[in-house]
């Protein structure tokens, strides 16, 4: 298989850099420092241009937050100017990365995403009888560096550019107390979404070409297996197990059991049966405040009518793909304060 080298001189192209400096600002330019930083674009990306050509680039202390909903999690938030190269490393390495990923793989990925993995959900639910959902346990703090770093190298030989990546993988993360390894990645930089994915494809062709699963789908660190049989599909389960050992990672096993299909699948936000989808009952509720606030925030004059639209308009967009449209009515009529009685 051939390395793909001399990609730093992509990198920090001019074009490049551009290009990144649009993306990581797009949907944020009501944030100031945003709007200030793009003011002065010319400057600040000859700065990170000139620091990735003496090499001499770092990436930044992260801001970290804590957010509970839906899960409490830890996002580590990079400064601007660091997201403008993450983007730029991104839009030249992925289409190389992407080369390792099957079409099982979902996340974070053009033409895949939320929707096309529960639609690979519904039509693997319609073939098969029983299936296996499983996830892993605090899967981004538990990212191995010197494995991620083995499995990029199998795919890039350009040592700058080896370089460059290694500096962002090891922003972020500690020591894990038992392997003395290095591990984690930041929940919240785009090159970690895109790591994450090439972490676990070398899970996805174990399950697919050595367990023969004919029915299988993967978002991030959420994956189900298809099949006929509880039996195997346990057995499936304790040999993904046990393959997983070899990344340093584990699923939770007592949440791993085999379901039949007549019960549905609680997956990405939808609950998902043969012949229909309903959003899920903690989805409606997170909606439901977040849509409040914004029609207060609209109300009080924090937001315009395009912010506000938006914002509506991104949870439309998710519940349209399940019967949902009692809730959508109410939701575009500005009524989501009564309770909903839609099929969640």
């Amino acid at each position: 298989m051939a390395k793909a080298r001399d990609l730093y001189t992509g990198i920090m192209d001019a074009g490049n850099l551009i290009e990144a400096a649009y993306r990581a600002a797009r949907g944020k330019y009501a944030r100031e420092n945003v709007v200030a930083w793009m003011r002065d674009l010319a400057d600040n990306l000859s700065l990170i241009r000139t620091r990735l050509e003496d090499q001499t680039w770092r990436p930044s202390a992260y801001k970290q937050f804590l957010i509970r909903s839906p899960k409490q999690r830890v996002i580590s938030a990079a400064p601007f100017a660091d997201r403008v190269v993450h983007h730029a490393v991104c839009q030249i390495i992925l289409p190389i990365l992407e080369k390792s990923l099957v079409p099982q793989t979902c996340a974070n990925r053009i033409v895949y995403g939320t929707h096309h993995a529960v639609d690979l959900c519904q039509r693997y639910l319609r073939r098969f009888a029983w299936y296996l959902k499983c996830d892993i346990k605090q899967f981004f703090p538990s990212i191995d560096h010197a494995i991620l770093k083995a499995l990029i190298r199998k795919r890039i030989a350009c040592r700058d550019t080896l370089a460059l990546i290694d500096s962002l993988i090891d922003s972020g993360g500690g020591m894990d107390d038992v392997t003395g390894r290095r591990v984690g990645l930041p929940l919240g930089n785009l090159t970690s979404q895109h790591f994450a994915n090439l972490f676990l494809s070398p899970l996805d062709h174990f399950v697919i070409q050595r367990l023969h699963a004919r029915g299988y789908v993967r978002y991030v660190d959420d994956f189900v297996i298809f099949g006929n049989s509880p039996a195997h599909l346990a057995e499936m389960r304790d040999k993904v197990q046990a393959y997983l050992e070899t990344l340093n990672l584990s699923i939770h096993t007592t949440r791993a059991l085999p379901r039949p299909e007549k019960d549905g699948i609680t997956f990405l936000g939808y609950r998902v049966f043969r012949d229909y989808r309903r959003v899920t009952r903690d989805n409606v509720i997170r909606a439901r405040r977040r849509i409040r606030l914004r029609y207060r925030q609209y109300h009080d004059g924090l937001i315009d009518a395009r912010q506000l639209k938006s914002s509506l308009f991104a949870w439309v967009g998710h519940a349209r793909q399940a019967d949902a449209w009692p809730i959508i009515r109410r939701l575009l009529a500005g009524k989501m304060h009564t309770k909903s009685h839609c099929r969640v």
